[in-house]
């Protein structure tokens, strides 16, 4: 049996966004830009893409950027506002000391590179930002305002709608950015029986999917962008994605996009809950004193995400020894796991260094099931017992 636990990482395509994508590239391959009936069908197809994510968003088509991922769509927003803004009047970037490396690192590089004034606000033990420290940080020359929505190792999610007021009430012209990646699909913002993602309601100036994490292609994404004047372009070249992103645009990704974002549901996210449920309360049973939870089980953390720090031994160790059984987790972030040895994000939270050290993110999808936990724990457990065995005798 395959227990795949590393969904923050990366997703399974689905079948019918495979089967779209090679029609795309064997059948109706034609380029968008094209006036010739290949290319008017190849467009088409791309504005029903375009079209499915203005419905799920409740936003103007306009709005919609295809990119080839978060960490472009973080950039090109990021970057594409700093170019543009008037240097004189404001140069403050505010963002948290756990965003993903493709947000910190971006804002590192304005900042050390092109002199912008950069505040990092400081999260508690629970990976959230401080609401009140974040007005105190507020400043006149403050542009913008960059707040993941869910953490990508531990899973908590930040109050975007109260970070957006906020900035509203300070200066109206402060942009909002958040980087939505690991909750698209897995968060609803809505009461609505379908899954729909509610942006115009949340009322932020510009966010962040990644298709891969939603059963998509790797390679594409998507920004919104309130109002896309406000940004200048990374590359520059033909008219495509309003002259934002140009370039012939990325069609059988576009479309195997869109249709996984068309096949998301409540029901999925319910789905995913309901599993990872199972594994906090059949690992708590298990293994007890010997793991340490860094996500808890509530409204406040996203569905799919679970941190556990196995006590005592180093994570990255466990994980080999599970993938002999085919059971998959990390030990963080698939961008940064395999260039630190602690977590940054966990370091931030103010998990000790033994703590980080035994650290694995389990995240979960729709495709798991109760059965897989059940198989998964067990061997956790067995793995766990002979890495102790191991440690004791030394």
């Amino acid at each position: 049996m395959i227990a795949y636990f590393d969904n923050s990482a990366t997703t399974k395509v689905d079948s019918d966004v495979v089967e779209a994508m090679i029609e795309m590239m064997t059948d109706n391959y034609g380029n968008p830009s094209s006036i010739n009936s290949m290319g008017v069908r190849a467009e088409k197809r791309v504005k029903e893409s375009r079209k499915t994510f203005s419905n799920i968003f409740k936003v103007d088509q306009k709005s919609i950027v295809f990119t080839s991922g978060g960490t472009e769509g973080n950039n090109l927003y990021i970057q594409g506002l700093a170019n543009k803004v008037n240097r004189k009047k404001y140069n403050h970037i505010i963002t948290s000391v756990i965003e993903h490396p493709a947000v910190y690192n971006t804002v590192k590089y304005l900042e050390e590179k092109h002199g912008f004034d950069a505040t990092y606000l400081e999260v508690d033990e629970t990976g959230r930002i401080s609401l009140q420290e974040l007005k105190e940080s507020l400043r006149e020359d403050t542009f913008l305002v960059s707040i993941m929505h869910v953490n990508n190792e531990v899973g908590s999610i930040q109050k975007v709608e109260e970070i957006v007021k906020i900035c509203r009430e300070y200066n109206p012209s402060i942009k909002v950015h958040s980087d939505g990646v690991q909750a698209f699909g897995k968060l609803s913002l809505s009461d609505s029986e379908n899954y729909s993602y509610n942006l115009k309601k949340l009322a932020i100036d510009a966010y962040t999917v990644s298709g891969h994490k939603i059963n998509g292609p790797k390679g594409t994404g998507v920004l919104y962008v309130k109002n896309t004047s406000d940004i200048l372009p990374l590359l520059y070249g033909g008219s495509q994605e309003d002259g934002i992103r140009p370039g012939t645009e990325n069609v059988p990704g576009v479309i195997g996009l869109g249709i996984a974002a068309s096949k998301l549901s409540n029901d999925k996210v319910k789905s995913i809950r309901r599993v990872r449920d199972y594994f906090y309360n059949k690992l708590s049973e298990e293994l007890g004193e010997k793991i340490k939870f860094n996500s808890e089980i509530s409204d406040e953390y996203v569905s799919h995400i679970l941190n556990v720090t196995f006590v005592g031994l180093r994570g990255e160790v466990l994980i080999h020894q599970l993938e002999t059984k085919d059971i998959y987790g990390s030990t963080g972030s698939a961008c940064s796991s395999k260039d630190k040895k602690y977590s940054r994000i966990l370091h931030e939270m103010g998990i000790s260094d033994e703590d980080k050290e035994g650290a694995i993110r389990f995240s979960f999808g729709h495709e798991n099931t109760l059965e897989q936990v059940d198989y998964a724990v067990e061997e956790i457990k067995k793995a766990v017992d002979f890495l102790d065995s191991i440690i004791k005798r030394r």
